[in-house]
């Protein structure tokens, strides 16, 4: 896995968005950010995440 594919936790995920984990737990309910399912584990893809953030930023640098 490269950099890109790093699987990140929920805690690692909230502080990666500037969200907190209540916030990121009700978008992942609403199937607003990708993630994926181990078990009952809840994950995320470091690559999926920057790619959904610069799909859904408004202008910025």
């Amino acid at each position: 896995m490269g950099d890109g594919d790093e699987l990140l936790t929920v805690e690692e995920a909230a502080e990666t968005l500037k969200v907190s984990r209540k916030t990121l737990y009700a978008w992942v309910s609403q199937g607003k950010v990708p993630y994926k399912k181990l078990g009952a584990l809840v994950r995320f893809s470091r690559g999926e995440l920057t790619a959904w953030v610069a799909k859904h930023s408004h202008g910025g640098a």
